[in-house]
C-alpha cells in the first residue's frame, strides 16, 4: 500500500469493524512492476464472524484520464481567460476612453442630451470591462493555496453580485468591491 494511504485505509478498516459499509473507497497499492495502482474498494463487514468481504478495481487508467481532462479544461480556461483579458478588455478600455473624451467635448459645447448619453455609454463600457475581467480571472484554474480560492470567491462574488444589482451599486460594504471607475 501506498504510505501516503495508510492512515486513511486504517479509518476506513475501523468503520468496517464497526458494521459500516464501504463504496468506492480509493487507494494506491504497489505492482510487481514497481509502479502504484489505483484500486476502487466496494466492501461490507460480514455479520456473523469477525469478516470482511471486499471487490476492487483497478482505476488506475480512468484517474490518469480524468486527470488529463482537467489538464485540458485548465489549459483552455486559461486560454480563454488571457483572450479576454488581452483581447475584450483592451478593446472595451479603448471605446471607454473615446466615449470618455467625446462626453467631455459635448459636455464643453453645452450639448447636454448628447453628452449624458455618452456619459451613460461609459459608465455601460466600464461595467462591462469590470465584468470581463472578473470573467477572464474566474476562468484560471483552481489551485489548491487558500489565497487562489479566496481570490478565485472574490471574483465570483463580484460577479454575482453585478448580475444581481446591475445599476452598479456596489457600496464599501459589499465584500470584494472596487472603487468606481
Amino acid at each position: 500500500m501506498h504510505p501516503d494511504d495508510r492512515a486513511t485505509a486504517l479509518v476506513e478498516v475501523d468503520r468496517l469493524a464497526e458494521g459500516a459499509e464501504s463504496l468506492h473507497f480509493e487507494n494506491r497499492y504497489r505492482h510487481r512492476d514497481g509502479s502504484y495502482r489505483w484500486l476502487r474498494w466496494n466492501a461490507r463487514s460480514g455479520s456473523v464472524r469477525q469478516e470482511i468481504f471486499a471487490t476492487a478495481r483497478d482505476v488506475t487508467q480512468q484517474k490518469r484520464l480524468e486527470r488529463e481532462v482537467l489538464e485540458v479544461v485548465d489549459r483552455e480556461k486559461e486560454h480563454l481567460g488571457r483572450e479576454l483579458h488581452d483581447g475584450l478588455c483592451q478593446t472595451l478600455a479603448g471605446i471607454a476612453a473615446l466615449s470618455s473624451t467625446l462626453s467631455k467635448k459635448l459636455a464643453a459645447e453645452s450639448a447636454s442630451v448628447a453628452s449624458s448619453a455618452a456619459a451613460d455609454i461609459d459608465k455601460l463600457l466600464n461595467e462591462a470591462i469590470g465584468e470581463a475581467h472578473d470573467l477572464a480571472h474566474g476562468l484560471g484554474p483552481v489551485g489548491l493555496d487558500r489565497s487562489d480560492m479566496i481570490v478565485t470567491f472574490r471574483t465570483r462574488g463580484r460577479f454575482c453580485y453585478r448580475r444581481a444589482h446591475p445599476q452598479g451599486e456596489e457600496t464599501a460594504t459589499t465584500p470584494g468591491a472596487r472603487p468606481a471607475h
